[in-house]
């Protein structure tokens, strides 16, 4: 029996590693990871919890006051976090981004720094450390205690257009505004999100004579943004509370207190009246009421637009939409589509409705072609490209079978005429050629764009994405190899 007994401590000692292995599988990750980290130096971990407290309470204070502690807070991390920066290439988790903790610190200091001095409008003074995170901090964040984080670039890309902006409207010179070439995937976003915050904030303060200055000018100009985005459109879908308040119904009566103080104020302003079409119409999907009340509302609100006319291309989309909604012959949408199309042919969301619209038809394959080639031989011949990057990957591919490549080629290559600064254009039409299985020009449409490219444009096509903006370089060396 002697023989069998180191046999069964063997055994023995297999079972309990695999219980305690089993233990620490029950344990959700971040509880462990947040065990390790508690197990480092107390001193440590509390200078390093310290910066990004002090990071959060400086950027939520954004005075310049406040500069000096964190030019001396940099002067401590700095470099430290210069040495851990080639070690982060990508974005990482909170959890990961422990690992390092200086890099993140130095990235969330440089972000309160940054929107302390673009908020007071010293634009230039903020150039270097902007400069800063684009080419040593990409990637770092601000960490809160509840898990969550702000990433730092992105933000800093909002922060910029929105002063900007805001710089535009309060001076009054939105005549003469124009959008900066985007530098990175977040500019895009940045410009729409500053866009409709600036229409909303303006009105939430009661500033009416910059918000009149502000939506004409957008209007009569038809100022797009450098992706193409129509201003003006924005700027009536920014008729709405602040984020965290859109629950409340109070809030939304509030706003429209607002609209009609502004139509008061500003009774000959057309921007006036389609924002508080707008906003009627966004209140009623927020609060939805019984269908024959609704039904009475969107005639109302159609007989409003229809009084208009397509003074902005947003009035053709919404009577568009609002025929749709109440089942009218097809007819009725066609001929606000074509209202539109004859007023403003390069206005997209237009163009991607009805795409949509006909695409449900029974015959919606060959009504989608047969509308997608004569956007092609339009005059307009880069709304083909632009209404097909708009589409998910999947519609792309119904109409990829039968469809003109040379024709999509020009249509790519005149788009990138009229927006060659703009990343997220590059992405729509980088996605789109891949798609299309036209490799060489999705290399050459992503070539600028390198490894800022949109992760979430790209979600599920990820290893595409790394193919074509992968330097061809070491794409030779590699097949070498």
């Amino acid at each position: 029996m002697s023989f069998l007994l180191p046999r069964v401590m063997y055994l023995g000692f297999l079972c309990f590693t695999a219980i305690q292995a089993t233990a620490q599988t029950s344990i959700p990750s971040h509880q462990r990871q947040e065990t390790g980290r508690e197990a480092t130096d107390f001193e440590d971990r509390a200078e390093h919890d310290d910066l990004q407290a002090a990071a959060r309470y400086w950027y939520e204070s954004r005075n310049p006051k406040q500069l000096p502690d964190m030019e001396e807070a940099l002067a401590g991390v700095l470099p430290k976090a210069l040495t851990q920066s080639p070690w982060v290439t990508s974005l990482p988790t909170w959890e990961e981004a422990h690992h390092h903790q200086a890099y993140h610190d130095a990235g969330a200091i440089l972000l309160a720094k940054c929107y302390a001095l673009l908020y007071y409008g010293r634009v230039q003074e903020a150039r270097s450390a902007l400069d800063l995170v684009d080419t040593k901090f990409p990637h770092s964040l601000m960490l809160y205690k509840d898990r969550t984080v702000i990433q730092v670039r992105k933000s800093l890309r909002y922060h910029e257009q929105a002063c900007a902006l805001y710089a535009g409207i309060v001076s009054k010179k939105m005549d003469v505004f124009v959008f900066p070439p985007e530098r990175d995937e977040f500019d895009a976003h940045a410009q729409r999100k500053a866009c409709e915050d600036m229409a909303m904030l303006r009105l939430k303060e009661g500033d009416y004579d910059s918000l009149e200055h502000y939506a004409m000018q957008a209007r009569v100009r038809q100022l797009k943004t450098a992706s193409g985005q129509w201003v003006s459109e924005m700027i009536y879908r920014g008729m709405h509370p602040l984020q965290d308040e859109q629950w409340s119904y109070t809030a939304w009566e509030e706003m429209g207190d607002r609209i009609k103080e502004w139509r008061k104020r500003k009774p000959s302003s057309i921007d006036a009246r389609i924002g508080e079409l707008v906003y009627e119409i966004s209140r009623m999907i927020k609060f939805p009421s019984d269908s024959q009340s609704m039904s009475a509302l969107l005639a109302r609100l159609r007989a409003s637009l229809d009084e208009l006319g397509p003074m902005s291309p947003i009035i053709p989309e919404l009577q568009m939409l609002i025929s749709f909604s109440l089942n009218e012959d097809f007819s009725i949408a066609a001929r606000h589509f074509h209202e539109g199309y004859e007023k403003f042919p390069d206005y997209p969301n237009n163009l991607v409705t009805m795409f949509l619209r006909l695409i449900r038809d029974p015959k919606g394959k060959v009504l989608g072609t047969d509308f997608l080639d004569n956007l092609a031989t339009s005059d307009h011949p880069e709304t083909m490209a632009l209404v097909l990057g708009a589409l998910p990957p999947e519609l792309v591919i119904l109409f990829s079978d039968g469809m003109d490549v040379p024709k999509l080629e020009a249509a790519i290559r005149r788009t990138l005429e009229l927006y060659p600064h703009s990343f997220e254009v590059r992405n729509d039409l980088g996605r789109l050629a891949v798609l299309m299985k036209m490799p060489e020009l999705a290399r050459e449409v992503m070539r600028p764009v390198g490894q800022r490219w949109d992760r979430i444009k790209w979600k599920g096509l990820e290893e595409q994405a790394a193919g074509v903006t992968e330097d061809r370089s070491k794409q030779v060396r590699r097949a070498r190899t």
